[in-house]
């Protein structure tokens, strides 16, 4: 076999001063990202801000969440006061009233409990299909254990 003789490969300096391509190559890549820059601008930088989430279910979820933030079984007097301004605050929200019912219900304030999520269903009736679908089902348990306690009562 014969040695063919190693050149020692062409440095990127050395191939881009011999060739007219790649200078053509990188104006035309500068002039198309001009347009480019353009429409992302007039797209996206010129926009009014999007405004916070309105949503009614947003806010309910803040309310509720804000009744049962911290729970401590030992102080549900104060969880019950929280549970009482979140259902002042969103009188239409079947959620805070469905979170009272459960701090009721464990206080043994069952008859409250029970008034409480007979007004939180039908808040969510009113409501239709805008209820989330776990929030209909915590209140038909707690509904079907309201009756159930009726029944054991001899009420039903």
């Amino acid at each position: 076999m014969a040695d063919l003789p190693l050149h020692q490969p062409a440095t990127l300096p050395a191939v881009l001063r011999h060739s007219t391509r790649a200078d053509t190559a990188t104006e035309k890549r500068g002039i198309l990202l001009i347009p480019i820059a353009a429409c992302l601008l007039i797209n996206f930088g010129c926009r009014a801000p999007e405004p916070p989430d309105t949503r009614p279910s947003a806010q309910n979820n803040a309310a509720a969440q804000g009744c049962l933030e911290a729970f401590r079984a030992d102080q549900l007097e104060a969880v019950l006061d929280r549970c009482d301004i979140a259902v002042k605050e969103t009188p239409e929200d079947p959620a805070a009233r469905s979170d009272r019912a459960l701090v009721l219900n464990l206080l043994g304030r069952t008859a409250q409990a029970c008034e409480n999520v007979a007004q939180a269903i039908q808040l969510q009736q009113r409501r239709g299909a805008a209820v989330e679908p776990m929030l209909r089902h915590e209140l038909s348990v707690r509904q079907a254990a309201c009756k159930q306690e009726r029944t054991m009562a001899g009420r039903d």
